[in-house]
């Protein structure tokens, strides 16, 4: 039998057609960074604190480097680790990167791409060339047809060793000549937005200080469940500062600014291992949020998100709920995999059992926040509704009304609201009312039907605001005025003119008393 032979269009599905963002390679390359310091510090090479990765984007020459101090790769292993496809020494159930293809990602986006790899305690570092151009030149449609992926490989890669200090350890990837069609990927400060979201970088305690908070932080909680936190310095063009995670204390949601008041915790085991944990913000859950950096509860593994902030949204009774919210959810079980996409999990039984628990607090607690929130508000606004019609109703009242029709339109204006805010039963499955919105509704519909009482016996025509001086006859003719006026013109004209007659009759009063 002939040997089967794998087609060469097969790199180009595992490269282009992998990922509909290029923004992935940087996601792709620093999982296998920390996956690297994570061995270094195992094997006692580094401390924690001396791993780090660096990453440099040069947009006038097109190139983008990202160095690592993590353990590297002798040479002797270099070219069989990295020229491999699909094969990787790694386990999945202890690296972010196993399957052995995501490094081949900036194959698609350059015209040259090069591993630079040195181990501690060899004097030689190992750097191999892949030809990106010569590749997309090989995969035309209808040309090189007798090329398989094995001959194709070959063509586009070779590799060099040069001397190298034995102390030094790294792993560099180096993208030379970024293609024309994917310049956002030489876009500084998007790629630090999307870095700060998607890889395992730190919480800025400044900026939000519910992470190291003494009694209720995120370092607090880590330490109860005994679970260290997974988070690593990334640096961007030689900044000081590492890259940190975007969440801080205040945000904007449908256009109005919040605050975030504090943070709760979920957890959630399965056989007495840890499942899940989680957080997410307390605020005032005004909407959704505007910023699409923070918006959503994400979901991580290894502290690398899944997906983005929109993966869990079917995790909600309403979808929109999803983007109500700020958090994440770190996922521990070790058979719950990532796809090879990264935008969501393998469908297996470890992810069907994740899904079950995360949907207890998901459809459960948080799915009733915002509709409570969100009736709370339209609450409070019936309430703000209904205090303002009894204001301007008993100030009317205290001028006396000016015919049947003002008692009247009183009448209808009370009826207008009192039904929106009459106290009611609570049902079953009903979003209950906050305490302090029921006792503001009980009060208000208390003073709008002791107020109905006041309009009944109130004196009508102002005729106590007639000067006593004029006749009977008078006094009514001018009341019959008035009530012309109110049937005329609307209520804020009519009560303006029915002032001024009244001023005008007082003068005239007066007038006459000084002339006698």
């Amino acid at each position: 039998m002939e040997p089967i032979r794998i087609g060469k269009f097969t790199l180009e599905s595992l490269t282009t057609g992998m990922y509909a963002d290029p923004r992935i390679i940087f996601r792709e390359y620093i999982q296998n960074s920390t996956d690297a310091i994570d061995k270094a510090i195992k094997e006692g090479i580094i401390k924690r604190e001396e791993g780090r990765i660096d990453i440099t984007i040069d947009k006038k020459n097109k190139r983008i480097t990202i160095k690592d101090t993590g353990i590297g790769i002798s040479n002797s292993k270099v070219w069989h680790l990295l020229g491999d496809i699909g094969n990787s020494e790694k386990r999945f159930e202890e690296s972010r990167g196993f399957r052995g293809i995501g490094r081949l990602g900036g194959l698609s986006y350059a015209a040259e791409l090069q591993f630079i790899t040195s181990a501690k305690g060899e004097n030689a570092r190992t750097t191999i060339y892949w030809d990106c151009k010569k590749l997309r030149e090989l995969l035309q449609p209808g040309k090189y047809s007798d090329y398989d992926l094995t001959k194709v490989m070959d063509e586009i890669s070779c590799s060099t060793t040069d001397n190298e200090d034995k102390e030094k350890h790294y792993f560099e990837v180096i993208l030379d000549g970024i293609d024309e069609k994917y310049l956002e990927l030489l876009d500084k400060h998007d790629i630090e937005d999307y870095l700060s979201q998607v890889a395992p970088v730190p919480f800025n305690a400044q900026k939000f200080p519910y992470y190291a908070d003494a009694k209720e932080g995120m370092l607090s909680f880590l330490k109860e469940i005994n679970k260290p936190p997974e988070q690593y310095n990334i640096y961007l063009n030689g900044n000081p500062n590492p890259i940190y995670k975007p969440y801080k204390t205040w945000f904007h949601a449908d256009s109005k600014r919040d605050d975030i008041k504090g943070i709760e915790f979920v957890k959630t085991y399965n056989n007495n291992e840890l499942l899940f944990w989680g957080w997410y913000a307390k605020t005032n859950w005004l909407g959704t949020v505007d910023d699409k950096n923070i918006k959503g509860i994400r979901v991580r593994k290894n502290n690398i998100q899944i997906g983005d902030e929109n993966t869990l949204n079917d995790f909600f009774r309403e979808t929109r709920f999803n983007g109500w919210f700020i958090g994440e959810i770190y996922v521990y079980d070790k058979d719950i995999i990532p796809n090879a996409r990264r935008d969501d999990f393998e469908k297996n039984e470890a992810y069907k059992i994740f899904r079950t628990e995360l949907e207890k607090v998901t459809l459960g607690e948080l799915s009733k926040i915002p509709k409570i929130y969100s009736k709370e508000r339209t609450e409070r606004k019936t309430i703000e509704e209904a205090e303002k019609i009894f204001k301007e109703t008993e100030q009317s009242l205290e001028k006396g009304l000016t015919s049947e029709i003002q008692r009247e339109e009183l009448f209808k204006r009370i009826d207008s609201i009192k039904p929106k805010i009459k106290p009611k039963e609570t049902k079953k499955d009903t979003v209950p009312e906050q305490p302090s919105i029921e006792k503001k509704r009980e009060k208000i519909y208390s003073k709008l039907v002791a107020l109905e009482n006041k309009i009944i016996d109130a004196d009508i025509y102002r005729i106590n605001d007639i000067p006593s001086s004029y006749p009977r006859e008078v006094r009514k003719v001018v009341s019959i005025i008035f009530e012309v006026i109110d049937a005329s013109l609307g209520k804020e004209d009519a009560e303006k003119l029915i002032d001024k007659i009244i001023v005008a009759l007082q003068r005239k009063s007066k007038d006459n008393k000084k002339d006698e």
